[in-house]
């Protein structure tokens, strides 16, 4: 079923539009989509931005996290968490 979703149905199955998707952000081609691997992701994110952006984008993931309680941070209000999230995104 996956295999038919990735090679045959593409844009019509979620399995195929992800894999679509995947392949064309990291520049892979389809039939080699099993070479996409977290070290191969990795490798891909370091070498095509920069540190800060990096940075940026992980301090974005923990401000959101606080956001959707997965974390706390008591000292903050909602609306200094949100001023704060719309700040980093427009960085």
């Amino acid at each position: 079923m996956a295999r038919h979703g990735i090679f045959h149905a593409r844009m019509l199955s979620p399995i195929g539009r992800n894999a679509m998707r995947c392949c064309f952000r990291y520049n892979v081609k389809l039939d080699n989509i099993g070479s996409l691997s977290k070290s191969f992701v990795q490798s891909f994110v370091n070498n095509t931005y920069t540190d800060d952006v990096i940075n940026t984008v992980l301090l974005l993931l923990e401000i959101l996290l606080v956001k959707f309680k997965f974390y706390t941070l008591s000292s903050w209000t909602n609306s200094e968490i949100t001023e704060f999230i719309a700040l980093l995104s427009t960085m």
